[in-house]
């Protein structure tokens, strides 16, 4: 007959794999892809006057377990507006560094909301990407005004009036990239 072998119990976060012969299974601890996540929600109507403010209500702090691993930054703006005819982008910052801004522009955003469009209109801006923070220690991501001419960006409602109000969000999802 067939002998049958116990295979002995694991440790606490430990996942049953196949050994690197493919011969027999092994217990390895678990690395799963997703370590750690941060959800922001915000509904204030908020006025930003100068490009470079910070939109503090959104601010999301994360600790990376591993100076490897890399944070996933999902923002969305549920509704941009300004008080007058603008241009308005938007940036998206590790503590002071603006992450993955465009280039050789007369203004380098990380994201635009609209251009040309006035204090009637409002746009939903959204804006996803991948940073690589290379600590340990706790980083903060915020979102910081760039309109132009002097003009106000208004986040959550539309410039001219409050008839519609939404939420904003920021989510981190720290990865392994294994």
């Amino acid at each position: 007959g067939t002998q049958y072998v116990k295979l002995a119990k694991g440790s606490a976060g430990q996942v049953l794999k196949m050994n690197s012969g493919a011969t027999a299974p092994e217990w390895a601890t678990d690395i799963g892809f997703v370590k750690n996540w941060k959800y922001t929600t915000d509904n204030t109507h908020v006025t930003l006057q100068n490009a470079g403010d910070i939109y503090t209500q959104l601010n999301t702090s994360i600790t990376p377990s591993s100076a490897t691993h890399r944070i996933i930054v999902m923002v969305n703006l549920g509704l941009v507006s300004t008080d007058s005819a603008a241009d308005v982008g938007w940036d998206v910052l590790r503590d002071s560094t603006a992450l993955e801004q465009g280039q050789s522009g007369t203004v380098n955003s990380t994201a635009a909301a609209f251009m040309n469009q006035g204090d009637g209109d409002a746009f939903e801006a959204t804006v996803i990407l991948v940073d690589h923070p290379n600590t340990t220690s706790s980083v903060t991501y915020k979102v910081a005004s760039d309109a132009n001419s002097g003009r106000d960006m208004i986040i959550n409602r539309r410039g001219s009036d409050t008839g519609l109000a939404v939420s904003s969000r920021m989510l981190l999802v720290e990865i392994a990239n294994n």
